[in-house]
């Protein structure tokens, strides 16, 4: 199994994933919306979008305003198949945001998901707890 670098061409494959996956979510997907996203942020310098063969995920590189020299990398999407022939696929690609954040100078690499358990997976990286997320709804 491969892990390379996305490029646009990859669009309509990241696509596919999402309508497979959250086609059904309550809050809604909006296929449009996430075409002209991917479009925006596949090949900006500040992003680290990486796939396999039946996955995908999206990084982005952050410089705090008042300490610009300590980024750090934010996990903003990670997506793959129900049925991954590669169980530990999207482990390989955290590990491949993983490197390349460490070459672009990234500090830390926050690990999260609002869909996904992504525990067993920061944890096989190293990862530890960091503390708890609230959402305020409507």
């Amino acid at each position: 199994m491969t892990v390379r670098d996305c490029s646009q061409d990859d669009i309509p494959f990241m696509l596919e994933l999402g309508n497979e996956r959250y086609a059904e979510l309550e809050e809604g997907y909006e296929p449009e919306a996430a075409e002209r996203w991917l479009r925006a942020v596949v090949g900006a310098p500040a992003v680290i979008a990486v796939r396999g063969e039946e996955s995908c995920a999206i990084a982005f590189i952050v410089w705090p305003t008042w300490t610009p020299s300590a980024s750090y990398c934010d996990l903003g999407a990670i997506c793959a198949r129900k049925h991954l022939r590669h169980p530990l696929e999207p482990l390989r690609l955290l590990r491949a945001i993983d490197t390349k954040r460490r070459e672009r100078g990234c500090s830390r690499f926050y690990i999260h998901s609002s869909f996904t358990d992504l525990a067993p997976f920061a944890r096989r990286l190293g990862a530890v707890p960091l503390t708890q997320s609230y959402v305020v709804l409507k």
